[in-house]
């Protein structure tokens, strides 16, 4: 199957989208500025028209993270990952 990553700051609606897209609501989705609420990567299988594809939800990338390992570090590092093996980004 196509890989499809969605990619994106922290609280831009990663979540909702790959919910709508797998239409089920597997990822939480919560409204907390300044907050990750997607820490890990999430995969579902979507449909466009007959043809079928992964979606993966990733946390949120943010630049200029400290040096030690944050929750917006690990996030980056975990995104930066998944879109290495990804066909295509959201």
């Amino acid at each position: 199957l196509l890989k499809v990553s969605i990619i994106g700051r922290p609280n831009v609606g990663k979540s909702a989208l790959f919910n709508r897209l797998v239409r089920r609501r597997e990822a939480l989705i919560h409204n907390t500025p300044g907050d990750h609420v997607t820490r890990d990567i999430r995969e579902g299988i979507a449909l466009a028209g007959k043809t079928r594809y992964k979606v993966l939800d990733t946390p949120g990338l943010e630049v200029g993270a400290g040096r030690t390992v944050t929750i917006p570090e690990r996030a980056r590092e975990l995104t930066g990952t998944l879109l290495s093996g990804s066909d295509a980004a959201l």
